[in-house]
C-alpha cells in the first residue's frame, strides 16, 4: 500500500499544483487584462489630447486670420468716452451745411448703454438737410436713423439767418449711435 499511498499523494500534489497553476494563471490573466485596458485608455487619452491640441492650434490660426477684421469692426462703435467729440462732429456737420441744430439726449445717461440715442432738430433748406443726412449716414460709427420727420416749421435762429424762410424746413431726427463700452 505504500505505493498506492505514494501514487495517491503524488496525484493529490499534482492536483494541488494544477489548482495553484490555474489560480496563478487566472490572477495573471486578470492583471494582463487590466494592464491591456489601461494601455488602451492611455492611447485613447493621448489621441484625445492630440485632437485637442490640433483644435487649439486651429483656433489660434483662425483667430489670427480674423483679428484685423474684429479690430476694424470695433472701430465702428463709438467709445463712450468720445461722446463729446461726436456732438462736436455733429455740430460741425450742421455748420458746414448752414443748418441750425439742437441736440438732445433721448435717454437719461446713467451708465454705459449699447447705443447713445439722440434727438436732433435741424432747420434749413432741403438740399442742406439731405447733405447733412448723407454725412450722418457716412459717419465712422455704426448708427441707425430711427425717426425722421420733416415739416415747414422755422426756428427763430433759422429765420434770423435766412432772408427767405419759404424754403426753410424743420427736420426732427432720432438717431442711435452704437457704443463700445471702454474697460
Amino acid at each position: 500500500m505504500p505505493q498506492n499511498k505514494k501514487t495517491l499523494i503524488g496525484c493529490l500534489l499534482a492536483f494541488l499544483a494544477c489548482v495553484a497553476a490555474i489560480s496563478i494563471a487566472g490572477f495573471l490573466h486578470s492583471k494582463i487584462n487590466n494592464s491591456s485596458q489601461a494601455i488602451k485608455n492611455a492611447k485613447l487619452n493621448l489621441a484625445n489630447w492630440a485632437q485637442k491640441d490640433n483644435y487649439t492650434r486651429q483656433l489660434t490660426i483662425d483667430r489670427e486670420k480674423i483679428i484685423n477684421d474684429i479690430n476694424q469692426i470695433n472701430q465702428g462703435f463709438l467709445p463712450t468716452n468720445q461722446t463729446v467729440k461726436l456732438i462736436e462732429q455733429l455740430e460741425n456737420m450742421a455748420s458746414q451745411e448752414r443748418l441750425s441744430q439742437t441736440i438732445n439726449s433721448a435717454q437719461q445717461i446713467t451708465k454705459p448703454a449699447m447705443a447713445l440715442t439722440l434727438n436732433i432738430d435741424i432747420y434749413g433748406r432741403l438740399e442742406n438737410i439731405i447733405r447733412y443726412l448723407t454725412k450722418l449716414e457716412n459717419m465712422a460709427y455704426f448708427n441707425k436713423l430711427t425717426k425722421i420727420q420733416i415739416d415747414r416749421r422755422t426756428s427763430s435762429a433759422a429765420s434770423a439767418e435766412s432772408t427767405n424762410t419759404t424754403n426753410s424746413l424743420h427736420a426732427n431726427l432720432e438717431i442711435m449711435i452704437f457704443t463700445n463700452q471702454t474697460k
